[in-house]
């Protein structure tokens, strides 16, 4: 309903939420916060973005939105992070590995 999300119960009951680009742009921010918790000398970049069809969600100055169809020529359209060595990269991936397998 305009600019604020709602989504119907299994009892059939209307209830206010979140909408997916604040969302997604806030958990990126959350997400950018905890990997740079690990290398003070290193800011990782974090890109926010929805993926889905429906023509509802609209981007934003923060967080993109891309077709499904869409999402690996945009990952490709990333620009590249010179100071992501291969090690960074290994110590970021062995973070999310070692959260996966707690969940």
């Amino acid at each position: 309903m305009g600019s604020h999300w709602e989504v119907k119960n299994g009892k059939g009951r209307w209830i206010a939420i979140e909408g997916p680009v604040d969302r997604v742009t806030r958990d990126a921010e959350r997400v950018r916060g905890w990997l740079s918790m690990d290398d003070r000398d290193f800011v990782v970049r974090v890109y926010a973005v929805v993926v889905t069809d429906d023509p509802r969600v609209q981007r934003s100055s923060t967080c993109a939105v891309v077709a499904p169809s869409d999402l690996m020529s945009w990952i490709a359209g990333l620009p590249f992070q010179r100071g992501l060595t291969p090690e960074r990269r290994e110590r970021l991936a062995g973070m999310v590995r070692e959260v996966a397998r707690r969940s």
